[in-house]
């Protein structure tokens, strides 16, 4: 059974993290960092596919 792939996205301080899954055209995630500069964990489908990860950063 294929197991599901967990990720976290480290960034600067108030980064916007948007996670875009191109295959079925939607996106997934959208948050900003928390206080440790990092998202959640964020769980992407053990059927696979093709993701972009957009990264904000603000000054």
């Amino acid at each position: 059974m294929e197991q599901p792939t967990v990720i976290t996205i480290r960034t600067t301080p108030d980064a916007l993290v948007k996670i875009y899954d191109d295959t079925r055209d939607e996106v997934i995630y959208v948050d900003n960092v928390d206080e440790e500069n990092q998202t959640a964990p964020v769980t992407l489908p053990a059927s696979g596919g093709h993701y972009f990860i957009d990264v904000t950063v603000f000054n």
